[in-house]
């Protein structure tokens, strides 16, 4: 009995998980950026991102949201290019401090 409510307590923080991951997304992304893919990685905390931007100086703007977050511990921007359209294509890794995804029981 007691493996199965480990089990459980798993499955509900990795619930939380996922909705706090959701929740980033949608409360910090600029409506002028889309995402193409990302991953999360739960041992290093670290949410990995491929977007795409309208344009640099909205993709400044969506780094500076970023940077902006207390509970960021820091973030990565790479590969950025230019593609059709004058869009901007870029990867984004952003670093959670370890208690954000903790359960608030």
């Amino acid at each position: 009995f007691e493996r199965e409510l480990v089990s459980i307590d798993r499955l509900l923080n990795s619930r939380m998980v996922a909705s706090k991951i959701f929740g980033f997304l949608q409360f910090n992304t600029n409506k002028s950026v889309f995402w193409k893919s990302f991953d999360f990685d739960v041992q290093g905390v670290k949410l990995n991102l491929r977007g795409v931007a309208r344009d640099y100086d909205i993709l400044a703007y969506q780094i500076s949201l970023i940077n902006s977050l207390d509970y960021v511990s820091k973030h990565q921007t790479t590969n950025a290019k230019l593609i059709d359209g004058g869009q901007v294509e870029f990867d984004l890794s952003v670093y959670f401090n370890n208690n954000y995804f903790k359960s608030e029981k």
